[in-house]
């Protein structure tokens, strides 16, 4: 790793002190302090790199509504890395739970994935490991009901407990990631339908 890496710590330590970068890719990924499973992977397209590998949800309910957090310039939805125990569509379920406090039903794979890179790589706390973006893969789910059980703490994502809300479709669709807009297009069978007229809108 370069030097220019090892400038940036953050968080995700690991749990064992003795885990280098190349024992947690052989793994596909580690256990941090918290016990939580951190999946790292990497893309053939992108030699070299590597990815925290995850699961994202774009929550419907029957008025053709999506559960979004607004951000400062950017929409984002409930998501978290793979788990090393559980198929995806369950850690799915878990995230909306943890993230949304949101019940879903009908969970799919909507066949679109797509890569971050960040800045600067993400380097796990006192150690070797690094990533230099995230590998997100796409469900679709259907609201249910809220959930109202009790959540790990640093699991919890408080900004979108406070922020995160039901939009219409056709208000957001236009400054939604074009992934998400493929995976509403793809749902609604018709490419245009929640276009909205404006393209001029701002925040």
């Amino acid at each position: 790793m370069s030097e220019k890496k090892k400038k940036y710590y953050r968080g995700r330590e690991p749990a064992s002190r003795k885990l280098d970068l190349r024992s947690a890719l052989l793994h596909k990924g580690y256990f941090d302090k918290d016990n939580n499973w951190n999946s790292l992977i990497t893309i053939s397209k992108h030699p070299g790199k590597i990815f925290r590998n995850r699961v994202e949800v774009l929550i419907f309910n029957n008025k053709n509504q999506i559960f979004l957090c607004k951000e400062k310039n950017y929409f984002r939805i409930p998501g978290g890395s793979v788990e090393k125990t559980i198929p995806n569509y369950q850690q799915v379920i878990l995230e909306a739970k943890q993230e949304a406090k949101i019940n879903i039903g009908n969970v799919k794979f909507s066949g679109i994935d797509y890569v971050r890179f960040f800045n600067k790589p993400f380097i796990a706390h006192d150690s070797s490991i690094y990533w230099d973006g995230v590998h997100n893969m796409v469900y679709t789910a259907d609201y249910v009901s809220r959930y109202k059980g009790d959540v790990k703490s640093s699991l919890k994502d408080g900004h979108m407990l406070k922020y995160g809300k039901f939009y219409n479709i056709r208000d957001v669709y236009d400054y939604l990631k074009p992934e998400y807009k493929r995976v509403i297009n793809k749902r609604f069978e018709q490419k245009r339908k929640y276009r909205s007229q404006s393209k001029d809108k701002q925040w």
